[in-house]
Parts: structure tokens; C-alpha cells; sequence
């Protein structure tokens, strides 16, 4: 009788697990691709920033959100209006270059439907010489792109 009960009682056990967990959020591949289409565009428009040295296209892939972060050279920024700041001071002093960032490779892991893992390494050609350098520089990335109401935007952004 023991038995019984103990085997009733894994069956119950394992059917109320197996229905509480929610159930994953598989990406077909035509979602892939258009996930991909769309946050590639959205990076590439962004990076006209560096090209026009107007730091508004820069910032425009970045969430708004409280919980955004953009970790850049080792220094953690969570107030991203204030780096957005930082970044168009930078842009209109006299030592700021216009660059063509260039993303090659590009991965993105998908968590779901919703986020997006995106890492790259970005090539920045320099556009025009007001400075001593004349090599192009490299910087790795890596970016947690969301599905928020208003389309993809990077909640968290590693440089």
C-alpha cells in the first residue's frame, strides 16, 4: 500500500512541475531573421553617430529604461543622459575625428523572443585626420538588446 501511494505521489509531483514552468519562447527561423534585420538596422543607423560626430543616432538604440547600463572602457555608466553628455561634449571639441565603425563579425544568441545577445568587434576607419592617428582602432561589444513597446532597444551595452 506504501508503494502505491509513493508512485501516486511522484506522478502528482512530476505532472504539477511539469505544468508550472512556463514553457520556452521558441524563435522559428523567419523570426530570427527579421529580429536580426531589425536590430542590425537599428545598429547601423546608430553608428552613423561616430560618422557625423551627432551623438542623438549614438544613443538612439539605447533604452530609456532605469535598469539601461553601458559599461565603456572599465567605467560602469547607469546614468546614460549624462554619458550621452559626455559623449557629445567629446564630439564637438576640437580632438574629436569622424570614424566609420565597421561590425565584423556580428553573432547574436537568442535568450527568446524578447532579448537578443549581440557581440561584435567594431573597426573604426578614421574619416578625416584633425588628429595624429591614422590607424584604425578596434573595440569589442557586446550588447542585451529587449523587445520594449516602442521596437529593440539595448537595455545593456559592454564596450
Amino acid at each position: 500500500m506504501k508503494t502505491k501511494h509513493f508512485l501516486l505521489l511522484i506522478i502528482l509531483v512530476s505532472t504539477i512541475v511539469s505544468c508550472s514552468t512556463e514553457p520556452k519562447h521558441e524563435v522559428t527561423p523567419e523570426q530570427r531573421s527579421a529580429i536580426i534585420k531589425e536590430i542590425s538596422t537599428l545598429w547601423e543607423a546608430g553608428s552613423k553617430g561616430f560618422e557625423d560626430l551627432n551623438v542623438d543616432p549614438l544613443f538612439s538604440y539605447i533604452s530609456e529604461s532605469e535598469d539601461a547600463k553601458v559599461i565603456t572602457y572599465g567605467t560602469l555608466n547607469t546614468d546614460i543622459p549624462a554619458l550621452k553628455e559626455q559623449f557629445a561634449a567629446w564630439f564637438e571639441s576640437p580632438n574629436a575625428f569622424r570614424r566609420k565603425a565597421i561590425s565584423d563579425p556580428v553573432y547574436y544568441d537568442f535568450i527568446n523572443d524578447e532579448a537578443v545577445m549581440m557581440t561584435t568587434i567594431v573597426s573604426f576607419e578614421i574619416l578625416n585626420d584633425t588628429s595624429s592617428i591614422n590607424q584604425i582602432n578596434k573595440a569589442a561589444y557586446t550588447l542585451l538588446w529587449v523587445k520594449e513597446p516602442q521596437g529593440w532597444k539595448a537595455l545593456n551595452m559592454h564596450i
